[in-house]
């Protein structure tokens, strides 16, 4: 995918995904969630497989 896209795709959905550190644990970059998410998409493979990027 060129970077183009990916940042347009980015704006486009970023707020909605946004969300607040917690005393626990830090919060997931946007563009971390939309690689994760398009990786899954794109390939159909199930959440154990996704866990060895």
């Amino acid at each position: 995918m060129p970077t183009e896209m990916f940042d347009e795709l980015l704006n486009r959905v970023g707020s909605r995904c946004q969300k607040t550190d917690t005393h626990c644990r830090k919060a997931l970059d946007q563009g971390l969630k939309l690689t994760i998410t398009l990786r899954h998409l794109a390939s159909g493979d199930k959440y154990p497989s996704l866990l060895y990027v």
